[in-house]
């Protein structure tokens, strides 16, 4: 479906518009920001920053952080955060044998070479392709090629004539003289090039699920850059650490972000569920409202041209949620939504839901066809024969009163009130005072 050219995506499995790729900033991402800049923090004023190597403990933090984030990848099928935490622990491991304990240096410059290039084009072919779970085909193949990495990073700087030959090369493509960066010039590069396609994202997936990548990957190239001028050479080995850590730490974020929107937010219109209206209600104050929304004859669409066509209208319907409430827009199940208003007016509260139902009544709504274009053209035309459909909703909405106390009861009235709106004519708003 699509209302004048309005771009929508086809199918779950689609990759959504370039509108979508870049989302809002969401307040998850300040944790890792914080938790970086407390690391800086740490490297630069904190002295005994310097002697925690020695500790046991210490050495194993990033590795602790690798390990939480592979197996929570496992347990909640996020198999690209586990692929890629095996990746990470890899090159870490490589450099860190490299450079103290067996204190090569070119064998060091090896190791990082070869971590700092194919970490960037692992995750971003990784987070391209869909999710497909590790026990299949699908998830074998992507094994073999992590467990590939592994044996590369790993084995290949033991060789004594690839170290020549990387140590033999002129900076900055596979090695770098001393300065501020020691990430070979070839890696930035395709760091640079990987980071784009981390904007992408299936439907229903995280949108902060590229950024949080993104991050993490930045963190460990940080880490990898710790023979640089940026940290004396007493803080370097501590600076590996800790921004591995903060590496897997990120990763580890991703699955557990993930994990919280597979549980919170309706996969379909991308809006919060039911279960986070529950949640919400439990946190209401005295001052609030509660409106349910309904599709009017959303049967009867459903019934004419199918269940695919119903899906449409129900993400072309969370869209204008989005864009004209000014309250908090929930999917309740089937075609109802519930939206939640708190520290506004009644007057601007119900002003503002009849202004949704009059902007999704105005706008007209057809039925596209199975030939739609990969890429949105500059100017959509709309076929001859698309058949039409008219869109309204109707509403009813509650606050709480003598009668209504509980913002359980108080749902209970806005849904009666929807009931008054639909048996009255549907496409209007009542009020159970």
């Amino acid at each position: 479906m699509n209302q004048q050219g309005r771009k929508e995506p086809k199918g779950s499995g689609q990759l959504l518009s370039l509108q979508s790729f870049i989302p809002p900033f969401h307040p998850v991402l300040l944790i890792p920001l914080l938790m970086g800049l407390v690391v800086v923090l740490i490297l630069a004023v904190w002295p005994a920053s310097v002697s925690w190597p020695d500790g046991a403990w210490f050495v194993y933090l990033p590795d602790f952080f690798l390990l939480a984030a592979a197996i929570a990848g496992v347990c909640f099928n996020q198999t690209r955060v586990l692929f890629l935490a095996v990746a990470v622990f890899a090159a870490l491991f490589s450099v860190d044998q490299s450079y103290f304990e067996a204190y090569e240096p070119a064998r060091g410059v090896a190791a990082l070479l070869l971590g700092s290039l194919f970490l960037p084009l692992l995750a971003a072919v990784f987070h391209w392709l869909q999710e497909r779970g590790l026990f299949t085909p699908y998830g074998l193949s992507r094994t073999m090629i992590v467990l590939f990495f592994v044996g590369l990073v790993i084995l290949l700087p033991l060789s004594y004539g690839f170290q020549q030959a990387v140590m033999s090369s002129s900076p900055p493509s596979f090695r770098t003289a001393p300065g501020v960066l020691r990430i070979p010039g070839l890696s930035l590069l395709v760091l640079m090039g990987s980071l784009p396609f981390l904007l992408f994202r299936q439907r229903g997936e995280s949108p902060c699920l590229g950024a949080l990548t993104g991050m993490a990957l930045g963190f460990v190239f940080l880490a990898l850059n710790f023979n640089s001028s940026l940290f004396p050479l007493p803080h370097q080995r501590p600076a590996l650490i800790l921004f591995g850590s903060l590496g897997g730490f990120t990763l580890l974020l991703v699955v557990m972000e993930t994990a919280w929107r597979q549980m919170n937010i309706d996969e379909l219109t991308e809006l919060p569920g039911r279960r986070a209206l529950k949640h919400r209600m439990r946190c209401l104050g005295k001052d609030y409202l509660l409106a349910v929304v309904d599709i009017d004859h959303f049967k009867h669409v459903n019934d004419t041209y199918g269940h695919l066509a119903g899906d449409q209208i129900l993400r072309y319907v969370a869209s204008e949620l989005r864009q004209n409430l000014s309250g908090a827009a929930y999917r309740f199940g089937g075609e109802e939504f519930v939206i939640v208003y708190e520290r506004h007016s009644y007057k601007e509260a119900m002003n503002n839901l009849d202004d949704l139902r009059e902007a999704i009544s105005r706008k007209d709504f057809f039925l596209r066809g199975g030939t739609r274009p990969a890429v949105k053209p500059k100017q959509p035309q709309r076929k001859a024969d698309a058949p039409f459909i008219r869109l309204t909703v109707s509403i009813g909405a509650a606050g709480p009163s003598e009668h209504f106390q509980t913002p359980q009861e108080v749902l209970d009235a806005a849904d009666q009130a929807l009931y008054k709106a639909k048996e009255n004519g549907r496409n209007r708003v009542y009020h159970n005072a």
